[in-house]
C-alpha cells in the first residue's frame, strides 16, 4: 500500500488546483464517514478518496490514449459518455503508473462515479464523500450531507436517484452499473 504523502504527491501533479482540493475535501469527508461507520481500515478510506479522481484532468483525448494503451474494454454507454471515462481509467492508472495492488482500493476508485451492485463498505465511503464533501454546493446537499451521517445506503439511495434523474431529463443513456446500485440500495434504504 502507498502511504497518504505519496498519494497526495502524485495527485498533484495530475491535477488543477480545484479538483486537488476535492480530492482532499474528499478524503476528509471519506475520513469522517469512515469513523462514523466503524470501518477500520481509515488508511485504505484515506488513499481511495485522494486517488479518486486522479484521470478527472484528462482531455477526452487523452483519457481515450490510456484507454487504449492500458486494454480497457468500455461498454457501450461507457464508451458514448466521456464523463463516466476519469474512474475508469483513474482505477487502471493506480495500478499501472501508481503501482497500487490494492483491489479494494481500485474498485472504490472505479465504482465512485456510477456505483455498482454490492458495492463494500470502502466503495460506498468513497461514492457519498465524493458527493458530500465540504466544498460542495449545489441543491439538495446539505440533506444528502446530512443523510450520509444517518444511513450511507439511503444517502446512496438519494445521490443516485438524482443522478439518475439528471441523465433522464438530458436524455442521456443510463449506466448499467447506476442502475444496478439504485437496484440494491433501493433494497437497503427501504422507507425514503
Amino acid at each position: 500500500m502507498i502511504d497518504k504523502e505519496h498519494a497526495v504527491k502524485w495527485i498533484r501533479e495530475l491535477l488543477d488546483d480545484k479538483r486537488f482540493y476535492h480530492s482532499l475535501r474528499t478524503e476528509e469527508m471519506a475520513v469522517l464517514l469512515a469513523k462514523r461507520y466503524g470501518f477500520a481500515d481509515v488508511e485504505r478510506v484515506s488513499i481511495a478518496a485522494i486517488l479518486h479522481d486522479c484521470a478527472k484532468s484528462l482531455t477526452p483525448e487523452k483519457a481515450l490514449e490510456k484507454v487504449q494503451r492500458y486494454g480497457i474494454i468500455l461498454d457501450d454507454v461507457a464508451m458514448a459518455n466521456p464523463l463516466l471515462w476519469h474512474a475508469i481509467v483513474g482505477a487502471k492508472m493506480v495500478e499501472v503508473e501508481l503501482g497500487l495492488r490494492d483491489e479494494g482500493v481500485i474498485n472504490a476508485i472505479r465504482v465512485h462515479t456510477t456505483g455498482d451492485s454490492n458495492m463494500s463498505m470502502l466503495d460506498k465511503i468513497v461514492f457519498i464523500a465524493d458527493k458530500v464533501e465540504f466544498g460542495r454546493e449545489y441543491a439538495g446537499v446539505d440533506y444528502l450531507r446530512e443523510l450520509a451521517w444517518v444511513d450511507i445506503d439511503k444517502a446512496i439511495m438519494h445521490s443516485v436517484k438524482d443522478t439518475l434523474q439528471w441523465v433522464l431529463y438530458r436524455k442521456l443513456h443510463l449506466h448499467p452499473s447506476s442502475v444496478a446500485t439504485w437496484n440494491s440500495v433501493i433494497e437497503l434504504a427501504e422507507g425514503c
